[in-house]
């Protein structure tokens, strides 16, 4: 039977590149979340002033 050895297949390659893509975009976070925070900040406190 071909079928459910392709499926289980795919299934691995998806939970691969799943956990890769997790894996990178919490290494961006760490990377980039503590400098990004303040410009939010930054950016609520300006919008304060305009209103």
């Amino acid at each position: 039977m071909k079928g459910p050895s392709s499926i289980q297949k795919k299934a691995k390659n998806l939970k691969r590149f799943v956990i890769q893509s997790v894996s990178e975009e919490s290494r961006l976070h760490e990377a980039g979340l503590f400098e990004i925070l303040p410009l939010f900040g930054r950016l609520n406190d300006t919008r304060g002033d305009f209103c």
